[in-house]
């Protein structure tokens, strides 16, 4: 039987491309109609957050959704949350034993080393907005040459299945996840669960833009423009460019 998420979106499987998230945008640009979930088995420009390049070897999963913007769309950010969610269970159901934590605003990890990420963008052609939906796991590989921990789901929870095994479920549990929200505007659900898995929740930490760091005490994550910071609460709100150290 069909996958219940191919009727929603057209799956595009390439053996390698510069990014997927790149060729969201051609798609966009050739005005392509409908959704899509783009896959590469090796990407040569991959890259993440703050623009950095990502090692994207064979053997790991590289994938981006493409997905036509509507209103319900217009908060893309809520999308960071509800897409770290379900790669969290995911990852989890693969090995019950795995206790997966999510960094702001992109990483996924295990015992502390990066083993997934999420790159959310938008784009507009002829006043038309798409979000893309990147996401990189880490399955067979992790570069050693990164600033933070990385490691991969082989090492850590001794998965053994290839890319397309987590790929399937990944999509069917975001194309489930995905439809709730739509309908039932679960954002606060969303973002508690975020919050139960936050790494260094109640923990110092620094906050940085690549300019400029804070520190404080990591309490919560609040819907904002700005960072806000006591002598013992420090908020992260919703700034895509900054980073956790």
């Amino acid at each position: 039987m069909e996958p219940s998420y191919l009727t929603t979106y057209n799956l595009l499987i390439f053996n390698t491309l510069d990014s997927t998230n790149e060729e969201a945008k051609r798609l966009v640009r050739y005005g392509l109609p409908g959704n899509f979930v783009i896959i590469a088995d090796n990407q040569v420009a991959g890259r993440g957050q703050q623009n950095k390049s990502w090692l994207s070897a064979t053997g790991n999963l590289h994938m981006t959704l493409l997905i036509e913007m509507n209103k319900k769309l217009a908060d893309n950010l809520n999308l960071v949350f509800l897409t770290a969610n379900v790669l969290a269970d995911t990852i989890e159901s693969l090995n019950t034993s795995a206790k997966v934590k999510l960094k702001w605003p992109n990483d996924i990890l295990i015992n502390n080393k990066k083993v997934a990420g999420i790159l959310i963008e938008t784009i507009k052609i002829n006043n038309k907005p798409y979000i893309l939906i990147g996401i990189g796991v880490n399955i067979k590989y992790a570069p050693d040459n990164v600033s933070f921990a990385a490691s991969t789901l082989s090492n850590e929870i001794d998965y053994k299945e290839d890319s397309y095994s987590i790929f399937h479920e990944f999509m069917l549990n975001f194309d489930h996840e995905f439809k709730i929200w739509q309908e039932k505007e679960n954002f606060s659900d969303i973002r508690q669960k975020w919050i139960s898995r936050a790494y260094r929740l109640n923990k110092a930490i620094t906050v940085g833009d690549g300019k400029s760091r804070i520190s404080g005490l990591f309490k919560n994550i609040e819907i904002a423009s700005n960072l806000t910071r006591s002598k013992t609460i420090l908020q992260q709100l919703f700034i895509s460019n900054l980073d956790i150290y």
